[in-house]
């Protein structure tokens, strides 16, 4: 895994090939995730999730690779078929650093913040 969340009842990890796996309670007796599904669509196969958060309340799962962010909603299950809550295409990261890019919900799951590498005419 590249990354992963937790919950008291999931582990959600995001991996090299750009997908995004859960795992539910109890881990130890499953070897294969619960649920899978494609984070990063066909043609960026070589992206990896770089970032997975849930909301507060795990209503909400947010992956995030170098160009795309991605919102779940948590409470349908997640399948190769499975459309995304909301999605947001190139969002640029600055990884020269290789820290983790920073994601974070607020406390009502309401907002994600997400720090990106853009930014705006004015500040350039």
């Amino acid at each position: 895994p590249t990354c992963m969340a937790v919950t008291p009842s999931t582990i959600a990890m995001g991996t090299e090939c750009g997908s995004l796996q859960i795992y539910k309670h109890p881990f130890v007796s499953k070897l294969r995730p619960q649920q899978s599904v494609r984070v990063v669509p066909q043609e960026d196969k070589d992206e990896p999730v770089i970032s997975v958060v849930y909301s507060v309340d795990a209503a909400k799962l947010a992956t995030r690779t170098k160009t795309n962010l991605t919102v779940w909603n948590t409470s349908s299950r997640l399948a190769s078929s499975s459309s995304p809550w909301m999605r947001c295409e190139n969002v640029p990261v600055d990884d020269t650093d290789n820290s983790t890019p920073t994601m974070a919900f607020s406390p009502n799951g309401k907002l994600l913040c997400v720090a990106t590498s853009a930014m705006d005419e004015q500040t350039k």
